[in-house]
């Protein structure tokens, strides 16, 4: 650029010298001017002369001063260029290819207190940390590769002390291509390598205050399910006993009170697990009628206690059989359900199943409606949050955790679902969520009714019942016809003589003997003289059915009722019997049952117990010897390992946390031992319940895993499951010898 601007000054002085004397020759060529010439004196010559030299002098000074307007131009934009660079803040430095230091600017030299006409033409490079080095600044590394750019991080001590700076690197080549210059643009990012610095150590220490919080849970719950399994354990002992009713009403406190504490603690953990992420989806294949109607049928007994009804309703579309988490399924389920209970003193809860679409994986949506207290608007926008209840205040008439509802979204959203609520204040609720599960059995339609038999006559006076019934009747492909009473239904009929009914479905209020009309008036209408009249009973009324049979009912129905059983019931071809059998598919209140010695086949095993609690050891020998197991106790893992060595075992029931030498310690030391005892079976009977837990019993070498505190049927169960197994492998060996 320098080079073109001189060339052009050179060109315009030359323009401007010869400009004028060649306009004078012009003249001068003319026949006038000519022969005044050739006659004029010699100072006419003199006058030329001089007017020519002027002309070359005025050109040489336009030029000058034109070349003075251009270099002052230049020196403007240099210095604006300049300007512009040092602004940036960024440090610049030039090298050739000798590494030789060709240019650096202003902010290079203020920051490493530099004169830039001392550095250039040397070969300077910053003070680095070699510890933290990547390279030297403009060392050409990558840049003979051609790429655009090489960039690098360094750390550099400069005026300010060490700091860090994001280096690019930026190759300058000649015309022909040729390396000759590398420019490095340095940015001071200290600040963000401080941000990245304490990001980390943030994100450390919140490991390891999570890694703290899970190992206080823990062990929060092994301290309080040890003793929660002496008191749930002896109340249920002491429940099986006779007892006045005073003494069986306290020991019912008892039970109902430490429920509710290990529900809490189940809670909390169940939380905290979710909260670290650890909780992982199974993919079981299941049915959707059976996991929803087996929830309601858990709560029966307590819907049934409060006074309110509880139904469960999947209407048609819905897949047979399904794959997903079932267990993650019915534990929101039983979380919504039970919440619902919680708050409805009056009416009723339902749960409807729908399908909401989709081919497979399709989408279901649930839904749970109460007729309870509601929420209001200033509850419900945190509902879903932790520790968040509908009512917060120190007078609150309901307990809980708060944690029900969180843990219920983030399985949810888990399982690629969402979850919401509908609901007034005073007016009930609905909590809805949706689950996306793959479809192994698609729905299967029920047969459709004969002619003349698609009518059902559904009489119930309870808001719940009622649209329930009529729904699993329309979902059966039958109609319904709902009446609030007998007795409405009776004046309805006198006038439609005309209508006829295949089946009545009368609800027996909860808490009422009889029905309010006598079946036998039901005789004289031609609308139901062929119908078969069925009553719908809850659990604690079968004690009637006898009674109910006698005076003119053909079958029953237990509530809640299930689907398969009242499709069965409206096939016209299923006589009175079934009744009976509709029984086992409901469930009965939920007390402490007698432990019978059905619930195991002992037959005299021998059990060795390793348990260093002496009441926890006190109530599984206590539940082991009355079904007639020979129990060997000891204290702590050694003495297990030497039980073993000396005596042989059919089981070991085996804690986890002991003295001297823990289950874990224990158990692979038995797995090594010579001989038949490395091979009998070991049940893990434990306090510690975390996932991390069970896959630490499984590596050591256990083969079941029970947790406390434990119900004596699921210990009897266990164990003959075992021993049964066992006897099995025995047999199948000295078969095959």
């Amino acid at each position: 650029m320098g080079d073109m601007g001189v060339h052009f000054r050179i060109i315009a002085s030359f323009f401007l010298a010869i400009a004028i004397p060649a306009t004078v020759v012009l003249q001068f060529n003319s026949a006038p001017v000519q022969s005044e010439l050739l006659n004029a004196p010699t100072s006419n010559i003199q006058t030329w002369l001089l007017l020519f030299v002027s002309s070359l002098a005025i050109g040489l000074a336009i030029g000058w001063w034109r070349e003075r307007q251009l270099a002052e131009a230049l020196r403007q934009n240099e210095s604006r260029l300049q300007g512009l660079i040092d602004s940036q803040g960024d440090i610049i430095m030039r090298k050739s290819a000798d590494g030789v230091v060709s240019f650096v600017n202003e902010a290079f030299c203020n920051l490493f207190e530099l004169e830039a006409d001392k550095v250039k033409g040397t070969n300077y490079h910053p003070p680095v940390d070699m510890t933290a080095a990547r390279g030297m600044i403009g060392t050409f590394s990558g840049a003979e590769t051609g790429t655009f750019r090489v960039r690098y991080e360094q750390r550099l001590e400069t005026r300010d002390g060490w700091r860090w700076f994001l280096w690019d690197d930026y190759p300058v080549r000649d015309p022909e291509g040729v390396l000759v210059e590398v420019q490095s643009v340095g940015r001071d990012i200290t600040d963000r390598k401080q941000i990245e610095t304490d990001l980390s150590s943030a994100r450390d220490a919140a490991e390891r205050a999570n890694r703290s919080k899970s190992a206080f849970l823990a062990t929060m719950s092994h301290e309080i399910r040890t003793p929660m399994n002496g008191i749930l354990g002896m109340a249920m002992l002491l429940r099986d006993t006779e007892l006045t009713d005073e003494q069986r009403t306290y020991a019912d406190a008892v039970q109902e009170s430490g429920d509710a504490l290990l529900s809490l603690i189940n809670d909390i953990l169940d939380y905290s697990k979710i909260e670290s992420g650890k909780v992982e989806l199974e993919a079981d294949e299941f049915e959707i009628r059976n996991a929803v109607e087996s929830v309601t049928e858990l709560l029966t007994p307590q819907a049934h206690e409060k006074g309110v009804q509880i139904v469960a309703v999947v209407r048609q579309g819905v897949p047979e059989r399904v794959k997903g988490d079932k267990g993650r399924l019915r534990q929101v389920l039983l979380n919504l359900v039970g919440n619902a209970l919680k708050f409805t003193e009056e009416g009723g809860v339902a749960v409807r199943v729908s399908l909401q679409g989709g081919l497979n994986p399709v989408t279901l949506k649930f839904e749970v409606i109460d007729t309870g207290i509601g929420i209001s608007d200033g509850a419900r926008a945190n509902i879903f949050e932790e520790f968040s209840q509908g009512d917060d205040t120190t007078a609150r008439k309901f307990g809980g955790t708060g944690l029900g509802l969180a843990i219920s979204k983030r399985i949810i959203e888990a399982m690629g679902g969402e979850i919401g609520l509908e609901t007034t204040d005073g007016a009930g609720s609905t909590f809805w969520f949706t689950v996306q599960l793959e479809t192994v059995v698609p729905a299967q339609l029920p047969a459709l009714p004969a002619p003349g038999e698609a009518d059902i006559l559904v009489v119930s006076d309870s808001h719940i019942i009622a649209p329930a019934l009529g729904e699993q009747v329309e979902a059966a492909s039958y109609r319904p016809q709902a009446h609030a009473s007998l007795g409405a239904a009776l004046a309805a009929l006198e006038r439609a003589p005309d209508v006829r009914f295949a089946v009545m479905l009368y609800d027996l209020p909860l808490g009422a003997d009889d029905p309010d009309v006598p079946v036998e008036m039901l005789a004289d209408f031609p609308a139901l003289a062929d119908a078969r009249k069925v009553i719908v009973v809850a659990p604690e009324q079968r004690k009637r059915l006898d009674h109910f049979l006698a005076s003119g009912f053909d079958a029953f129905l237990v509530k809640p009722v299930r689907q398969a059983t009242l499709q069965r019931l409206l096939n016209p071809g299923v006589d009175a019997e079934w009744g009976s059998a509709s029984a086992a598919h409901t469930s009965t209140p939920r007390r402490a049952p007698a432990i019978s010695a059905s619930n195991g086949n002992a037959s005299g095993a021998r059990v060795l117990l390793a348990e260093d609690n002496d009441i926890n050891a006190m109530l599984a020998t206590a539940i082991l010897t009355k079904h007639g197991y020979k129990v060997h106790r000891v204290v702590n893992g050694r003495e297990a390992i030497e039980a073993m060595i000396q005596i042989t075992f059919d089981v070991v029931l085996m804690d986890m946390q002991m003295p001297e030498v823990d289950g874990l310690q224990a158990t692979v030391k038995i797995r090594a031992l010579e001989g038949p005892a490395r091979n009998v079976p070991i049940v893990a009977l434990t306090a510690n319940v975390m996932d991390e837990d069970r896959d630490a019993c499984r590596n050591a070498g256990m083969s079941e895993f029970l947790p406390k505190p434990f119900v004596a049927d699921e210990l009897l169960a266990m164990l003959n499951r075992i021993l049964k197994s066992g006897d099995e492998d025995d047999g199948s060996a000295a078969a095959s010898a």
